[in-house]
């Protein structure tokens, strides 16, 4: 009869670090830049704050979609490799990225705040 009570705060007790852990974790959420939506090949999650697309289209049919549909742009910067990153003034970016001879798809990478934002995906 004793174990009982004993057992019940261990359940309590581990019952609540599950319910803390479920509190605490990232919760899912969009990018504050929109996805590029066209022909997408992949989505690559690669922290809680940044995430890679491939597409089909070209480099400079995403560039303009960007420039036209980034509601937040605060400017751009041309590489010398011929990538474009848009900057935004809430600090996410978009680095768009050509293909090659070796990976002919256009990237993209958007990277953001996940503390101020959220994670995209778990």
């Amino acid at each position: 009869m004793k174990i009982f009570p004993y057992c019940r705060i261990v359940c309590f007790a581990g019952l609540t670090v599950v319910l803390a852990a479920v509190a605490v974790a990232p919760v899912a959420a969009a990018p504050p830049v929109p996805f590029y939506k066209s022909h997408i090949l992949t989505i690559d999650r690669i922290g809680n704050g940044s995430v890679v697309l491939k597409t089909k289209d070209s480099a400079d049919m995403v560039c303009a979609w960007y420039a036209h549909n980034l509601p937040d742009g605060n400017g751009e910067t041309k590489t010398s490799d011929g990538a474009r990153i848009f900057y935004t003034h809430n600090g996410a970016t978009v680095d768009v990225e050509p293909g090659n001879r070796f990976d002919p798809d256009t990237s993209i990478g958007i990277v953001w705040d996940a503390r101020k934002f959220g994670s995209y995906g778990q």
